[in-house]
């Protein structure tokens, strides 16, 4: 009963979550200092498992000072609502398969292979109409040159938002960053560290098994629903269109 529920109110939040008038107002009730407001100095929003945590986490330690962030609300309204009062915005942007496998790895109870696709045509297209208004950052930039992106949001905005340096040291600190932002918000358990590359070995071979595992639950799936495939179709589509237009 509670994970029907849940899925329910998943569904009413992917309904309402490209309708900044409503969104927004519910959002900030739920998620507080994570949504958008006229005093936020940059949104960084993207779909979820497309490198969230480690673009706020990276941009965070880079900063001299604290800076207000919008993230996390993985909502076209809350890149709306940037794009409205001018605030400057990063958009991070994953290849629609592998974002939605991740996805479902995550969180097998909430999400299957259509609803995950459904949200990722949901966010993108909702940003779409508002391009010119944000920096598009592709994962691979994310995780391998964040500083690339600091520097264009610069460019584009204005801004002297201080480069995050990309290396293999900062890389770590960035990481026990989310871990502890993940705890201290109460995403994961007190020893959890979901997103570090710094599990033990046994830890990443268990985590590349569930990989495999999901990937051909998804794959199985595909061949046997049409309209899975059409939503899988719409997606990659939607996914070449914009990812030719990234900014990084």
């Amino acid at each position: 009963m509670k994970i029907k529920l849940k899925k329910l109110r998943r569904r009413i939040r992917t309904f309402l979550s490209d309708k900044p008038e409503v969104y927004i107002p519910l959002a900030r009730i739920l998620k507080g200092d994570f949504i958008v407001n006229k005093k936020t100095e940059i949104v960084i929003e993207g779909y979820p498992r497309s490198g969230n945590s480690f673009a706020e986490a990276a941009f965070r330690f880079s900063q001299t000072r604290p800076v207000r962030i919008a993230h996390h609300s993985h909502a076209a309204a809350q890149v709306r609502a940037g794009a409205h009062w001018h605030i400057p915005t990063i958009v991070l942007l994953r290849e629609p398969e592998e974002a939605v496998r991740s996805l479902m790895m995550h969180h097998p109870q909430l999400f299957d292979a259509k609803m995950a696709f459904h949200e990722y045509l949901i966010f993108y297209n909702g940003i779409l109409p508002l391009r010119e208004s944000f920096i598009l950052a592709k994962f691979e930039t994310v995780t391998h040159d964040f500083g690339a992106i600091i520097d264009a949001v610069n460019t584009a905005f204005s801004t002297q938002f201080h480069p995050f340096q990309h290396t293999q040291e900062n890389e770590v600190c960035v990481f026990k960053e989310v871990n502890r932002l993940s705890r201290l918000r109460q995403t994961v358990d007190e020893k959890g560290e979901p997103y570090s590359l710094l599990r033990p070995k046994h830890e990443r071979r268990e985590r590349e098994r569930q990989k495999k595992a999901v990937q051909q639950i998804l794959e199985n799936n595909l061949l046997r629903d049409d309209s899975l495939r059409m939503l899988k179709e719409k997606s990659v589509e939607l996914y070449r269109n914009l990812v030719t237009t990234a900014d990084v």
